[in-house]
């Protein structure tokens, strides 16, 4: 069976804004069917080439993201008006390190939008070369909820990192 993914190019979707890819693999953690917390995500793997649309990291987040109040981000549709970005900071991380909670001011259609760092390295008198200022975005989570006054992501975890490293269709 050929699943194909319609995605909007622009929110609220008009009429002939969309890009439709052929979905080829798909990867849904066995425990979300089970209701398990912090298993709210899917790796869907798709046959068209998408490098054109950007890529980030992936990375693990540690309490020095709560203890060093390290800013956060979260992209997704503001009340499925407009793509936007929201700032704030994580409180707290699970024990079993698979939610953070944050307070990110997000409204519904963030769901499944990435929360990430940022963070700039190099030197700001350079012009050109491999020491130039750049800016690394890498995504420690994926909003599974989102209110007015908490965000609640799962956390990227080495399961996921192995599934994204570790896979040769991705």
């Amino acid at each position: 069976m050929i699943v194909t993914i319609k995605l909007p190019t622009n929110n609220p979707a008009d009429e002939g804004s969309y890009i439709s890819l052929t979905a080829t693999n798909l990867h849904v953690p066995k425990l979300y069917t089970n209701n398990v917390i912090g298993n709210d995500y899917a790796i869907i793997t798709v046959e068209e080439n998408l490098s054109d649309y950007g890529s980030v990291f992936l990375g693990i987040p540690t309490s020095d993201i709560v203890d060093k109040n390290v800013t956060i981000h979260n992209l997704g549709y503001n009340g499925y008006a407009y793509l936007k970005i929201d700032d704030g900071t994580a409180y707290s991380i699970t024990e079993n390190g698979n939610l953070l909670y944050s307070n990110l001011i997000s409204k519904g259609g963030t769901s499944g939008g990435p929360v990430y760092v940022q963070s700039t390295f190099g030197n700001s008198n350079e012009t050109s070369g491999s020491f130039t200022m750049q800016t690394y975005k890498t995504v420690v989570g994926i909003v599974s909820q989102a209110g007015e006054n908490i965000t609640e992501a799962t956390c990227i975890r080495s399961e996921i990192l192995q599934f994204a490293y570790n896979n040769s269709n991705l």
